[in-house]
């Protein structure tokens, strides 16, 4: 029955595809100037910014452009050129993956080191100072903004210390700073999630039956608790996988990581409307896999929930 589960969700998704662009397309076309205007300048004259607007395909109806993009997308793949540098759409989003997806995964991993660890300490000491004091963490990660504690990083860490550089991405020194503003707040919402799930499932009666019959507190812990505790905290890091993988527009920027967010933030910029259908589709699409790969892993750590969903 997994099949047809699949399938569903691959339909919904292609609708889903299909309605995210035409908002961002009409969003654009509702926006004042064009990438023809934005390339010319403010001295180009009105002759010169139709011959442009001719040469860029901008003198089309919105209709027109947009039924091109989605025949081009469906017959061929191809998310078409960009208006500002000519480059294939699909070419300038392949060269920028690689860079938010390495981004994503790193603050992923580090918020689920984090935020479990963190979650496990407070709850298996719930009550105590430690408790206490990583939920107070946890509830400055949530409420500071990223591009503010982004800000912070690079004041403490660049600025001050010198230890890491602000800027780039020549090596693994250069993904650390990204990587902790990112993971800051997932790892705060982790923590709680996991500190809830593990309390209620330590006061489960299957867990007192674990502990009679003689089993160690360790092995309870990690053959009873884990597995049910941690099934609300995989949801969420799987969700911020995918929400990392779509682009983080204000940390690329602040960092200048060459990923997907800061090629869309540029192309908004520049009104390369190609460029941002095709970087907004991709990080839909990649959004949607996400989130189905975790309802297929949420369906395998617990089967009621899986039976319930197909």
């Amino acid at each position: 029955m997994i099949l047809p589960y699949i399938a569903r969700r691959v339909a919904g998704s292609l609708a889903v595809l299909l309605a995210v662009s035409l908002i961002v397309f009409l969003a654009l076309g509702a926006t004042p100037g064009d990438a023809a205007a934005a390339m010319a300048g403010d001295s180009a004259s009105a002759e010169q910014l139709a011959a442009l607007r001719a040469e860029l395909g901008l003198d089309r109806t919105p209709l027109a452009r947009y039924a091109a993009f989605l025949g081009g997308l469906a017959t061929r793949g191809d998310l078409g050129r960009s208006l500002v540098g000519g480059r294939p759409v699909m070419a300038l989003v392949l060269e920028r993956l690689p860079y938010t997806a390495a981004l994503a995964l790193a603050a992923v991993m580090l918020a689920a080191l984090l935020g479990g660890a963190g979650g496990a300490l407070a709850a298996l000491r719930s009550g105590t100072l430690l408790d206490t004091t990583v939920m107070a963490g946890a509830a400055l990660g949530v409420a500071v903004p990223t591009f503010w504690s982004g800000l912070l990083l690079i004041l403490l860490f660049s600025l001050h210390l010198r230890w890491l550089p602000v800027t780039g991405a020549d090596g693994p020194a250069h993904l650390i700073l990204p990587a902790a503003t990112l993971a800051l707040p997932t790892a705060a919402a982790v923590a709680r999630l996991v500190r809830s799930g593990l309390l209620d499932v330590l006061d489960a009666d299957y867990v007192r039956t674990a502990h009679a019959k003689g089993l160690t507190a360790e092995r309870v812990v990690t053959r009873h608790v884990l597995r049910n505790g941690l099934i609300p905290a995989t949801a969420v890091l799987g969700l911020q996988l995918g929400h990392l993988l779509g682009g983080a527009f204000i940390v690329e920027t602040i960092f200048g990581w060459p990923g997907l967010g800061r090629l869309t933030v540029q192309a908004i910029f520049d009104r390369d409307e190609p460029v941002v259908l095709g970087a907004v589709l991709a990080a839909a699409t990649m959004y949607l896999l996400v989130n189905l790969c975790v309802d297929l892993a949420h369906g395998w750590l617990d089967p009621r929930v899986g039976r319930e969903a197909i």
